[in-house]
């Protein structure tokens, strides 16, 4: 009675442990998990099928039952190489609808005229899934920052090809999964909608997955405080503290920022006239010039930096005010600037 429970229990074990006799696989020289040589799991071993009557409707059955896409080829001739051991199936007869190969009409296992040499093969279509997508830091990113974005893929299909995409441009291509792609000192030319998208060449086949989902960047910018400071013949040291100018004598404002930011425009605040004005910064920093001082000259003069990127305007915050007091005699106290008296170095009138 026990020699009967054993044997029953092992037999047991043994079936749920078999392979069912539906199983295939492809196989051979060049194969992937989408094309290769057909092979099918019967009585315990594996063994091909030939490739008499072999055609599209048998290859359609078989990268169903391999979870590829359509079929693109039926081969023949031992295309993916010879197998070896049993011919299990000849004569192959799918309608196409079927769920598994075995299900096809066929002369019965292991009934055949054929050789290894006519061993059939099948080329599927591979259906890609999409590229997980993301970037550090993510979205909203400092101008001068590194940008890295990274794509991958299951491993499974690895072997193929990352492109980032940037609108519909191509901007870097890498052959690794996962793929890192690095914008380094991003500036407001990079501001968009970015994506990836992977391909991979199986048997001469193209296959490219859906785009992954888009990330668009923001580039912002914070602006320092402008430096402010004054120098004229009498103290050639640009000067932050109370400046005295003699009159007559010239003197130059200067403002000046970082070279870490942008290239902007500065603009110069003067409470003596109540008046604005504005230079584009050259080298981040730009040179008002006073070729002739007068009392009107003596007052408060501050300064602040804008840069525009990307269609925002970007202001910093007004420097500190720089006081000029002017070492006049008290009848210029009452004199009027003429309209030459005062310009700027290079583009306009300062303060009239």
């Amino acid at each position: 009675m026990v020699v009967i429970v054993v044997f029953l229990l092992v037999c047991l074990l043994r079936k749920r442990h078999s392979r069912p006799d539906d199983q295939i696989r492809l196989a051979g020289s060049g194969s992937s998990g989408c094309s290769g040589r057909v092979e099918v799991y019967h009585k315990s071993s594996w063994g091909t099928v030939c490739d008499d009557e072999w055609d599209m409707s048998d290859a359609q059955v078989v990268c169903r039952q391999m979870g590829c896409g359509p079929a693109l080829g039926a081969t023949g001739g031992a295309g993916f190489g010879e197998g070896s051991g049993k011919i299990w199936l000849d004569d192959v007869k799918c309608s196409g609808n079927e769920s598994f190969l075995t299900q096809c009409g066929h002369r019965g296992f292991g009934t055949n005229n054929c050789g290894h040499g006519e061993d059939a093969g099948v080329i599927c279509s591979v259906i890609l899934p999409k590229p997980s997508f993301s970037v550090t830091p993510a979205f909203k990113v400092m101008w001068g920052q590194n940008v890295r974005f990274t794509c991958s893929i299951n491993t499974e299909h690895s072997e193929g090809t990352f492109f980032l995409k940037f609108s519909t441009q191509n901007i870097q291509t890498s052959n690794s999964n996962p793929a890192t792609f690095s914008l380094p000192l991003v500036t407001f030319d990079i501001e968009g909608p970015y994506y990836c998208l992977y391909e991979k060449v199986l048997s001469g086949q193209t296959f490219t997955s859906p785009q992954s989902d888009s990330l668009k960047l923001l580039v912002n910018v914070v602006l320092p405080v402008p430096s402010l400071c004054v120098s004229s013949p009498a103290d050639a040291k640009c000067s932050s503290d109370t400046v005295y100018v003699t009159r007559g004598d010239s003197f130059v404002v200067r403002c000046s920022v970082p070279s870490d930011v942008p290239e902007g425009l500065f603009l110069l605040w003067f409470s003596g006239s109540n008046s604005l004005v504005s230079d584009p910064s050259v080298n981040h920093s730009a040179s008002f010039s006073f070729p002739l001082s007068q009392s009107q000259h003596q007052g408060q003069y501050s300064c602040v930096y804008q840069v525009t990127g990307a269609g925002r305007t970007y202001t910093s915050n007004t420097t500190l005010d720089l006081i000029i007091k002017c070492e006049c005699d008290d009848d210029d106290e009452t004199m009027m600037m003429d309209d030459d008296d005062v310009m700027m170095t290079k583009r306009r009138p300062m303060l009239t």
